[in-house]
């Protein structure tokens, strides 16, 4: 590689055999003959051939088996030489016109150099159902945050804010942004920074497991807890499940006045997230919901330590990792 290079990509990766051979080839494609770059895929802690696939195509591949995945990025950040920090997750594929988003956001990044950039990850082609209705980003509202799986920053904004928050096992991105809008700094949405995700849950139980894992976050302090409406919402949900188990004997018309809050909880969590979809879709997002808040609730018992923690669960809040070079 030469010693100037304009563009560093940080891949962390756990067994994406199946997906980061075609993530570094799309960045392959995005960059040649445009910038220099380097690829370093961050294995944490792969039991397949992720290392191998991405050794193959040159890709430079460091080993950090622990820690959270923000600890990932910030490793890969730190052996990292470009003047610009590409972050990409190794089930993303960059989609044709990506490179043309990275010279709009260039662009910018010399009017301002406190700026972060990037866009929401789009659905795979064909999708699944759940891709369709959950994650196509034309249909959600109201994100106010840059995808940690697509973000772009000048280096020295992202050292300055210290790199993502290590002890965070989730929300890391959303931290980072808010932390970047503190210090004054930009949060740049750029369509032209088109991703394809592959990695999003496909099935009901993959659904319910990946937001039992994301909403960790939202329950490891009760300041957490009070600070997130998602996190409020999941005990109401909880709190309305154990009225209707408790009044079914006694007394059923409460029991199914209980059932009834939770229907409409679900219900209008859809239609405030989701006013974009058609109002045939809306009954579908209330159960895609009703799995969601399954999930979350599934995080609170574990934060409350009634069930325990997840086998793949990160490092624990309270550890610090090394602060990003």
């Amino acid at each position: 590689m030469p010693e100037r290079v304009q563009v560093s990509f940080v891949v962390p990766a756990r067994n994406e055999a199946e997906h980061v051979g075609g993530c570094l080839d799309s960045i392959a494609a995005a960059m040649d003959g445009r910038w220099t770059y380097e690829r370093i895929v961050v294995d944490h802690g792969s039991t397949d051939d992720t290392a191998a696939i991405a050794e193959a195509r040159g890709a430079l591949v460091l080993g950090h088996p622990g820690g959270t995945v923000a600890a990932v990025r910030n490793a890969g950040a730190g052996r990292a030489r470009g003047e610009v920090l590409a972050f990409i997750d190794g089930d993303t594929v960059l989609r044709p016109g990506w490179g043309d988003g990275l010279e709009s956001a260039l662009r910018e990044f010399a009017l301002e150099p406190r700026t972060l950039a990037g866009a929401k990850p789009g659905i795979a082609d064909p999708p699944s159902w759940i891709e369709r209705l959950w994650f196509d980003p034309a249909k959600r509202t109201g994100a106010n945050y840059l995808p940690g799986a697509n973000l772009v920053a000048p280096r020295p904004f992202f050292r300055e804010l210290g790199g993502f928050d290590a002890r965070l096992e989730t929300g890391e991105d959303y931290d980072v942004c808010r932390r970047a809008r503190l210090a004054g700094g930009r949060v740049l949405h750029e369509n032209g920074l088109a991703v394809e995700h592959r990695g999003w849950p496909r099935t009901l139980r993959q659904f319910v497991r990946r937001e039992a894992w994301h909403g960790a976050g939202d329950f490891a302090t009760l300041r957490d807890l009070l600070a997130s409406r998602v996190a409020l919402a999941t005990v109401l949900f909880v709190l309305l499940h154990v009225a209707a188990v408790a009044a079914a004997p006694l007394f059923p018309p409460a029991s199914l006045l209980a059932l009834g809050g939770v229907a409409g909880l679900c219900l209008a969590m859809a239609l405030a997230k989701y006013r974009r979809s058609p109002p045939a879709e809306i009954p579908q997002l209330a159960v895609l919901y009703y799995a969601y808040f399954v999930g979350r609730s599934i995080a609170l018992f574990r934060a409350l330590r009634l069930l325990p923690a997840a086998a793949s669960s990160p490092r624990p809040r309270a550890v610090r990792e090394p602060a990003v070079r």
